[in-house]
C-alpha cells in the first residue's frame, strides 16, 4: 500500500505538476534533461534507502550523464548571454536620460583626457547646448540599462557635428558604437543635413577605425595639435546608395 501511495502522490501528481511548471517557465530543451537526471536520482535513493549496491560501471555512467547535462546547461547559459547582447534598443532623447549622458561621457573623457569646463557645461545641460540649437541625442539600451549615447549639433545649414559618443566599458566589443553611429547619421539625414563632421584623437584608434567603416573620411589634421583628427561624412546622393548603406 505504501508503494502504491508513493507512486500516486510522489511519482505521479507531484512529479507531473513539477514537470508542467518547468515546461511553462523553462525552454523545452532544458526541461528535457529531466529524463537523464531522474535515473541518477533513483539510483542514489536506492543506495541510500534500500542499500542497493553500486558498482564502478554505474558510477561512470552517472558521471557521463552529469557531464552531458552540464554541457547542455552551459550552452543554454551562453545562448542567454547572446540573446541579452542582441536585445539592443535605440532610444530618443528624453530629459530623464540626462544623467546617463553625463555619466557615460564623463567616464571616458576623464580616462583619456582632461574634463574641461565646456565639457561639464554640455554634459550637465545637453538640452541647452545640443537639443535647443537643433541637434539630437540618442541612446542605446541593453535590456533596461542605458549603456551608450551619441549626439549631433548643427555647424551650418547643411552640416552637423557628431559629438559625445560614449559606450559603457562593460559593454564594449558588442558593436554598440556602430549602432549608435548609424542611428545618429540616419537622424541627421532625416532632418535634411547633407554632411557630418567629427573631431577625434589618435589616442582613440579603435573609434577612428569604426568611423572609417561607417564611411567617414579623414579630411584634415588639426594644425594646432597633430593628435587631433577631423573626419567628414557626406550623405549618399542617390536613394540606392542610401538604402545600401542603411542595410550594412
Amino acid at each position: 500500500m505504501g508503494s502504491l501511495l508513493y507512486l500516486v502522490f510522489i511519482g505521479s501528481l507531484l512529479s507531473y505538476s513539477a514537470y508542467v511548471f518547468a515546461l511553462n517557465n523553462l525552454p523545452p530543451s532544458l526541461v528535457s534533461i529531466y529524463a537523464y537526471i531522474n535515473p541518477i536520482v533513483a539510483v542514489i535513493l536506492g543506495w541510500l534507502i534500500l542499500q542497493e549496491k553500486l558498482n564502478w560501471l554505474m558510477g561512470v555512467s552517472c558521471m557521463v550523464t552529469l557531464l552531458g547535462v552540464y554541457l547542455v546547461n552551459k550552452a543554454f547559459n551562453k545562448q542567454k548571454v547572446m540573446n541579452a547582447a542582441n536585445d539592443i534598443r535605440i532610444l530618443s532623447w528624453h530629459p530623464s536620460y540626462q544623467p546617463h549622458f553625463e555619466r557615460l561621457n564623463k567616464a571616458w573623457i576623464s580616462k583619456f583626457f582632461r574634463l574641461e569646463p565646456v565639457d561639464v557645461a554640455v554634459l550637465e545641460d545637453p538640452y541647452q547646448h545640443i537639443i535647443a540649437p537643433g541637434g539630437d541625442i540618442v541612446f542605446v539600451a541593453i535590456g533596461n540599462e542605458i549603456v551608450g549615447t551619441v549626439a549631433y549639433r548643427p555647424e551650418s545649414a547643411d552640416t552637423v557635428e557628431m559629438t559625445k559618443m560614449a559606450v559603457d566599458e562593460r559593454f564594449q566589443g558588442r558593436k554598440l558604437g556602430w549602432a549608435l553611429g548609424k542611428a545618429i547619421l540616419e537622424r541627421a539625414a532625416e532632418k535634411g543635413f547633407a554632411k557630418m563632421v567629427l573631431y577625434s584623437s589618435r589616442k582613440l584608434a579603435p573609434a577612428i577605425n569604426m568611423y572609417h567603416k561607417l564611411g567617414f573620411e579623414e579630411v584634415e589634421v588639426g594644425k594646432w595639435n597633430t593628435s587631433v583628427v577631423i573626419l567628414r561624412w557626406h550623405y549618399p546622393c542617390s536613394n540606392r546608395r542610401w538604402r545600401s548603406w542603411r542595410g550594412n
